[in-house]
């Protein structure tokens, strides 16, 4: 698929957002925003050779990756909205013209695609990205990391998540609920990560019970079978009040 010639400028947003910036920043501004568009994430050799010495404001513009190269967020945002307008609008003309095969021109189902609004998917997509950043944030406060919520590795998980009708609280249940189980144990803190706790297996951590429960319904089970082995007569292991199994005839 080629690439996608062009992305949504607010032009509003841009002058607001580089009124601290003079005329020759600007140019550099936007020279970067159009390699990012059309190359993706920049290095410093391709804003070097670009722009020459880029202004430390225009830098700040731009975040870095896990891989030190430099990208804008919005613009990112913007190119991601376009693309699944896109994907969504082709998905719908060849629903449509499956249904008018063999009686219309494929121009028939084509022309209704592009009645497709773009803003109805611009809430949904800035609605998901919110929610990855609530997710990250509760994460990287809650276990002292320094997760990137555009980060691929991290995001991707939670969007599968996500789009499976889970919450922002559902993610915050199993964060708590794994850290309480992991956090100080050495062999298993290690997965204490997006990867792990927001896997395939996210249903399972969430419904799991409470460490405090699992514990009182292990109790339970040792005094039921004391009760039985007392009318049996055997020798039972009990749990004593400091959680102690001692052995009693």
């Amino acid at each position: 698929m080629s690439k996608d010639p062009a992305f949504l400028f607010y032009s509003s947003d841009f002058l607001t957002g580089v009124s601290d910036l003079t005329l020759d920043e600007r140019g550099q501004y936007i020279t970067l925003l159009c390699i990012q568009h059309q190359k993706g994430h920049l290095s410093d050799k391709v804003i070097k050779i670009a722009v020459g010495v880029v202004s430390p404001d225009v830098l700040a513009k731009f975040q870095q990756d896990d891989e030190g190269l430099h990208f804008n967020p919005r613009l990112e945002v913007e190119a991601f909205k376009r693309s699944e307008h896109s994907r969504k609008q082709k998905e719908r003309a060849l629903k449509g013209w499956e249904k008018r095969k063999g009686n219309d021109s494929p121009m028939n189902a084509t022309a209704n695609a592009t009645a497709l609004p773009l803003e109805d998917e611009d809430e949904n997509v800035n609605t998901s990205i919110i929610d990855i950043k609530k997710v990250v944030e509760y994460l990287n406060t809650r276990l002292n990391t320094k997760y990137k919520h555009n980060s691929k590795a991290t995001s991707d998980p939670i969007k599968a998540r996500l789009n499976e009708g889970y919450t922002v609280e559902d993610f915050k249940t199993v964060i708590d609920k794994k850290a309480e189980e992991w956090e100080h144990d050495k062999d298993f803190s290690k997965f204490l990560r997006p990867s792990t706790l927001f896997s395939p297996k996210f249903e399972g951590y969430l419904n799991q019970k409470e460490a405090t429960e699992s514990r009182e319904e292990e109790l339970n089970i040792h005094l039921l079978q004391h009760l039985q082995d007392v009318r049996t007569g055997k020798h039972v292991d009990v749990v004593t009040d400091d959680n102690r199994v001692r052995r009693i005839s």
